[in-house]
């Protein structure tokens, strides 16, 4: 749709892309959310946020070598540089999740902290800062969908000449819309279940399960079919993926809610 923002004319011109803008408003929104939700449940504001900060960071860091390793692993060999340009897109969601789970992991471990309880205060500020990362998706016309049909009054179609990673000139699903709504109602979902929980742990693993059925669903309607499938064509990678997540989110869920306080 308008993967460049702007352009500002220094140094050969710096390219400011609309993705990473987008990405670094998911980010500030989520640590906003954490913030505040950690001074409500009385825990220290300014360790919950150091801890965001270094998931964060974990975070894309292990999301951009996933995104590589599954759609483009000859880039550490042809194009090394490129690794570092994720502001130009280009990083999963999943992998995310699993370098964020490794940084919190360990600064729980390090600092004495509750697991459970960082991971229900960060869980609704992931799913804030990823619905403003699905426009982001939108913008530079990564996660596209499928081919909509000629008479959907929802198709969207991207036009050419404007650098768009989504093919041009056809209407098609707008899944990053959808995922970015969806987000925003797990978010609200998260944020109102917060002041009612039973245990720790509850909000994280709703989250888990939840996000889970919203990506399975969403992946019939994708349209980059490069991140591959587990079982050609009927299951893709983030299918199979969405599947262990939720498997696993109510596992604990069952546990956590017989077991824990």
């Amino acid at each position: 749709m308008h993967p460049v923002l702007f352009t500002i004319p220094v140094f050969g011109g710096i390219t400011i892309h609309t993705y990473g803008v987008m990405a670094a408003a998911g980010f500030l929104a989520g640590m906003w959310w954490c913030g505040f939700d950690a001074k409500r449940r009385g825990e220290n504001p300014n360790r919950i946020m150091d801890m965001v900060f270094y998931m964060i960071l974990t975070g894309l860091v292990v999301s951009r070598l996933h995104y590589i390793l599954v759609v483009d692993p000859g880039m550490f060999i042809h194009a090394p540089l490129d690794i570092f340009k994720i502001w130009q897109g280009g990083i999963t969601f999943y992998g995310g999740v699993v370098g964020g789970i490794m940084a919190v992991a360990f600064y729980v471990w390090r600092y004495k902290l509750s697991f459970w309880t960082c991971a229900d205060i960060v869980a609704p500020g992931v799913s804030l800062g990823h619905a403003f990362g699905r426009l982001g998706c939108l913008m530079a016309g990564c996660c596209h969908g499928r081919p909509a049909p000629l008479d959907a009054w929802y198709g969207i179609t991207f036009p050419d000449g404007v650098g768009s990673l989504a093919p041009v000139g056809i209407a098609l699903y707008p899944t990053q819309i959808m995922e970015s709504l969806g987000e925003v109602c797990i978010f609200l979902f998260l944020a109102w279940m917060g002041r009612r929980q039973k245990f720790s742990g509850q909000i994280i693993l709703l989250y888990l399960m939840i996000y889970a059925v919203l990506r399975f669903t969403l992946e019939y309607i994708r349209g980059d079919t490069d991140r591959g499938y587990w079982i050609d064509p009927y299951v893709s990678t983030s299918q199979g993926i969405a599947l262990i997540m939720a498997s696993m989110g109510l596992g604990l869920y069952l546990w956590r809610r017989r077991y824990a306080k």
